[in-house]
């Protein structure tokens, strides 16, 4: 499961807040996977995402993460926008 916040929307009558967000439910069957060029693959491209330009990964972290590899069998998802008359408050830092 994934969910990104978006915000908090304020009622207009100001009494009532919810939250604002996209989520996904993914299912199938995940497997460790043990090709290490495969695995350093999938780890350059996750720290690429957060950090663009990221050059390598140690074989500390080589040994130390495992990643998963998951034929996804059935997806689905949902959000919730805000109104057009609502008030909408940042998420906080994590």
């Amino acid at each position: 499961t994934v969910h990104r916040c978006h915000g908090y929307e304020v009622f207009p009558d100001g009494k009532r807040i919810t939250t604002v967000y996209d989520s996904v439910i993914l299912r199938g069957e995940a497997v460790p996977v043990s090709d290490l060029e495969r695995k350093e693959e999938a780890l350059l491209a996750l720290c690429r995402k957060v950090l663009p330009g990221y050059e390598s990964v140690n074989e500390v972290s080589m040994r130390m993460t495992l990643v998963m590899e998951m034929k996804i069998d059935s997806a689905s998802g949902k959000r919730h926008r805000p109104g057009v008359d609502s008030t909408m408050l940042p998420c906080p830092s994590a």
